[in-house]
């Protein structure tokens, strides 16, 4: 049956260093949950490089370019709050001879991350857009999550948890054993890392037509439709002799 082990173990003195297992009969259930919930908030890092022969030229262009993304991030309605720098990062950069040695001093490379959380998922995908045309941007990265997260891992910890109590009772029955107390549980929780399934617009949807019927219009960018979020229960349960 999925999601079950068993182990009916016979009392026997073993001497095992690499093994902790309890020393009587007992029945190891998992229970798994899922969910399938709709996004209200999208964390994005990025990256602001320059590359340039001067330092001072490199320098500017990051601020300035950073001082852009503050001034859209702010626009999209991103708070003060949810906006982190860091710190910029300075390499220098040289050709390199025959065995690779380092020569002369070809440029100076200037980068610097940021954070950005964004609130409202429905202005998320003009957002990105314009994220996406701002130059010297690298490596923008997006998960998504919801705010109320407390309350689905709640939920999920008790689907999970109904779940590994059927299964154990079900495996219990079936090999004709009586299930006694827990003696332990755990879980394992996945929220945060989302698997997004996104959604077409509407207006994209009826707009699509083969090319070359229709040259001008774009495809938009999409909001996640959905994240799944998931919860798994182990619980070890002591077998009644």
């Amino acid at each position: 049956m999925k999601g079950i082990i068993i182990f009916l173990l016979i009392v026997i003195a073993v001497n095992c260093e690499a093994s902790s297992l309890p020393d009587f009969p007992f029945l190891l259930s998992t229970g798994e949950a899922r969910l399938e919930v709709q996004p209200d908030r999208v964390e994005i890092t990025l990256t602001i490089e320059e590359f340039n022969k001067e330092p001072n030229v490199a320098l500017k262009i990051v601020n300035e370019r950073a001082l852009e993304l503050i001034g859209i991030s702010k626009k999209y309605g991103v708070q003060h709050d949810d906006i982190t720098s860091y710190q910029i990062d300075k390499r220098i950069r040289r050709n390199r001879g025959k065995s690779y040695e380092d020569l002369e001093i070809i440029g100076y490379e200037f980068s610097q991350p940021f954070k950005l959380i964004l609130n409202s998922i429905d202005r998320y995908p003009e957002y990105l857009e314009e994220l996406l045309k701002l130059k010297n941007v690298d490596g923008i990265n997006a998960s998504y999550d919801v705010s109320n997260r407390n309350e689905f891992e709640t939920k999920l910890v008790i689907l999970a948890s109904e779940d590994a109590r059927k299964n154990a009772t079900q495996l219990s029955e079936g090999m004709d054993v009586r299930l006694g107390s827990i003696y332990a549980l755990t879980q394992d929780s996945h929220f945060g890392s989302f698997f997004a399934n996104f959604g077409l617009k509407k207006e994209d949807f009826d707009n699509a037509q083969p090319l070359p019927d229709n040259p001008g219009h774009r495809l938009g960018l999409f909001a996640p439709k959905s994240i799944s979020l998931y919860q798994t229960i182990y619980v070890v349960y002591k077998i009644k002799p």
